[in-house]
């Protein structure tokens, strides 16, 4: 992900915070991969690519949210996505 902010690939910046949160939560860390699809909605949407990449990091915080209990995040994020 550092070298495609340091190029400026803003698909494969979208495409790194997909497959970090993905990693995380396969790790069992649903909390983690929580934060990590906090952290990718904010650099999806800087980069341009929310309606892309954007949406696939918010479709995935749906399935974490919902997996924390925290049904309203879970909505919103489904209303985002």
């Amino acid at each position: 992900m550092a070298i495609a902010r340091e190029v400026a690939d803003a698909d494969d910046i979208g495409r790194g915070y997909v497959n970090r949160a993905v990693s995380i939560r396969f790790c069992g860390d649903v909390r983690g991969a929580a934060a990590a699809i906090r952290e990718g909605i904010a650099v999806t949407d800087e980069v341009g690519v929310t309606r892309t990449y954007g949406g696939f990091v918010r479709a995935n915080g749906v399935v974490y949210a919902y997996e924390l209990g925290d049904w309203a995040e879970a909505n919103r994020l489904a209303e985002e996505s």
